[in-house]
């Protein structure tokens, strides 16, 4: 491993004691957060390997490398550190200070001086942490207006939520309207391409007349299928599986559309769109997908899902949770332990997209 001597010299001055941090009622994730964050913004820019092997040279005898890691990833999805790619490299900078709301809740994003310091020492004392997260509660504050007046002071400026989970404006807006809408517009699409019966190889439909709490079983050979359908249909192709929105018909694929036709542009995330397709299948019949909470202790609750769920739903549970690792006899698809402080987030960002809590019939 090449180590910048420069580099080391700067990263002895942040005295990696953790008995410093004492006086903070900092736990061991917190720790870490705040001195990843002290290295990048000494050490940055700097390519994406030269700092993972930076951190872990300078905090491995505290911290378990894959913690490191770990932490090093969160901060990136977070956008408390972003990348900015060339040719050759993936450089990571520090993000400049910026906020997100949702309700009461204000989370800090960025990165501040070298010292952490917001400028104002109510933000400072004020701010919470968990795990890689920092934000404030207005009810700590006389007013929410005297929050915002002081994040104005500070020159910590508002940043979208839609920005910051990189939502498509398309996307966002079919969610805003009724599902009806949206399978309306793609039915309609569907509807404008004539009849052209294809065998596809490998194919399979998903069957929404069976219940979203079991994905696997929802998958039917077309052999299967009986009557008309429009529905998500997967294909094998040479190098993977892909997805289109079609209409079967005697056990044939009669009419289908790709899904870059949806919004007329090319979309990167295609398996997710099937996802968010079904979704709205299943939300116009009135058997929305699910999801489930579950108490894991005084302060953290697993959140359970039983199918898949587009990713852009997906990242913010990445950002502000934990996932856990299935085990055998597990009957959900995936989960998350997500602190109790962050669940109110989760749970309002689930329900606007067509997700509904069953935690009752669990």
């Amino acid at each position: 491993m090449n180590i910048d001597i420069e580099l080391i010299d700067k990263s002895k001055a942040l005295s990696l004691d953790k008995s410093s941090f004492v006086n903070h009622q900092l736990g061991e994730e917190e720790l870490l957060s705040d001195y990843i964050l002290s290295l990048a913004t000494i050490c940055c820019p700097m390519t994406e390997m030269k700092l993972i092997n930076q951190l872990k040279w300078s905090l491995g005898a505290l911290f378990d490398e894959a913690e490191i890691v770990r932490m090093f990833d969160q901060h990136i999805q977070h956008q408390n550190l972003i990348v900015r790619p060339d040719k050759k490299t993936r450089d990571i900078h520090v993000s400049p200070l910026r906020y997100i709301t949702n309700h009461e809740r204000y989370i800090l994003l960025g990165v501040g001086p070298a010292d952490h310091s917001l400028g104002n020492m109510i933000l400072d004392e004020t701010l919470k942490r968990t795990g890689h997260l920092r934000y404030w509660d207005a009810g700590d504050f006389e007013s929410e207006e005297e929050l915002l007046s002081l994040l104005k002071k500070s020159y910590i400026q508002p940043f979208s939520s839609d920005e910051w989970l990189k939502i498509d404006p398309e996307i966002l807006e079919a969610y805003d309207s009724r599902s009806e809408n949206f399978l309306s517009h793609l039915n309609n699409k569907l509807a404008s391409k004539p009849l052209n019966e294809r065998a596809f190889e490998n194919c399979e439909y998903l069957d929404s007349s069976s219940s979203s709490k079991y994905f696997k079983g929802r998958w039917k050979d077309i052999s299967q299928s009986n009557g008309v359908k429009r529905c998500i249909i997967r294909y094998q192709s040479e190098y993977s599986k892909l997805y289109l929105y079609g209409e079967l018909n005697d056990k044939k694929v009669v009419r289908y559309i790709a899904f870059s036709l949806i919004w007329n542009r090319y979309l990167k995330d295609e398996r997710s769109i099937a996802w968010m397709i079904q979704q709205a299948i299943d939300y116009s019949q009135e058997e929305p997908q699910v999801y489930s909470l579950s108490k894991l202790d005084e302060e953290s609750t697993e959140i359970k899902f039983f199918h898949p769920i587009p990713s852009w739903v997906e990242r913010k549970i990445q950002i502000l949770g934990e996932p856990i690792l299935r085990e055998e006899g597990d009957h959900h698809l995936f989960s998350y332990k997500v602190d109790d402080s962050m669940l109110r987030l989760i749970t309002d960002h689930l329900e606007r997209f067509w997700l509904r809590n069953d935690t009752k019939n669990n």
